[in-house]
């Protein structure tokens, strides 16, 4: 059995970057005899914080349609036409693209950073080229008003503020942040909301798992990054009780776009895969019904 102090610099095996050699060190982590591994992990919770704090209506739009919110993005900075006409990996290579601009930008990346990020992806840009897809990028999505926005707020104040009500969480903070940092304050408060997102989902699951007096069949084993991994009794492992846990754990309430997770189960923390639930199942076939 094997542990570790900081679980999330484990990365998963098509994230090494070691020349020749598979990662498989996520294969070591296994639950207890009897039991399997459930994983929960949530969906661009922070893209979609950053949609709710900033009214990016563009951005919600894509994922009320159902699409990915990076794909459609790639379409937006390269033509839906171009990027459909590329192979698959290729397509997959410009929504990696996609998501570094998005997630760059938001958090202050510089040019030349953001230059390189993209270059890491196969896309070979001259800088001229890169403002020309940055420019592209404010007209479409109101990143700069935001900053904008938060850094005008510590300016003014020193702080920014948190502060979320509904049945699902409730969160009142200041952050004091000097002038010299504001460009962090976007940061600050993204990633703030997600750490108090999945700590709210932590606490609603623990007190269903007393609740339902689940405490021997079901324990939670670790939050990395944003996903919470869990061990559950094999024997009482069903579609009923993930789906309990699923809905214990989204928050569909308190932001413009709901908070959604997939669900993963494997034997091995390296083995985990995607695992359709049955109310999953039966909302797909209502949509497609529906049309």
């Amino acid at each position: 059995r094997v542990s570790a102090q900081l679980i999330q610099t484990i990365s998963r095996a098509e994230e090494s970057k070691t020349a020749g050699i598979k990662n498989n060190l996520r294969d070591l982590f296994i639950p207890r005899k009897g039991f399997m591994f459930v994983a929960y992990d949530f969906s661009q919770v922070e893209l979609r914080l950053f949609i709710d704090s900033s009214g990016c209506t563009k951005m919600a739009d894509y994922i009320k349609a159902g699409h990915d919110p990076y794909t459609a993005t790639s379409w937006d900075l390269f033509t839906k036409k171009f990027i459909e006409s590329l192979p698959k990996i290729e397509q997959k290579a410009f929504r990696q693209i996609a998501k570094a601009i998005s997630l760059g930008l938001l958090y202050g990346m510089g040019m030349n950073k953001l230059i390189a990020q993209i270059s890491s992806y196969g896309l070979k840009l001259s800088e001229r080229r890169a403002l020309e897809i940055l420019n592209k990028y404010y007209k479409l999505f109101p990143v700069r008003e935001y900053m904008q926005k938060v850094t005008s707020e510590i300016y003014r104040t020193g702080k920014i503020n948190l502060n979320i009500k509904s049945n699902r969480m409730e969160i009142m903070r200041d952050f004091k942040i000097p002038q010299d940092l504001a460009y962090k304050g976007v940061n600050t408060l993204i990633q703030s909301t997600a750490g108090y997102v999945l700590k709210f989902a932590m606490l609603r699951v623990n007190k269903f798992i007393k609740d339902c007096q689940l405490s021997r069949d079901v324990r939670l084993v670790a939050c990395i990054h944003d996903e919470l991994l869990f061990e559950i009794r094999s024997d009482v492992l069903d579609d009923i009780l993930l789906q309990d846990i699923k809905n214990e754990i989204e928050d569909h309430e308190t932001f413009i776009l709901p908070l959604e997770v997939t669900v993963k189960k494997g034997e091995s923390w390296g083995t985990m895969k995607d695992f359709s639930l049955y109310a999953d199942a039966l909302n797909l076939v209502g949509a497609v019904d529906a049309k």
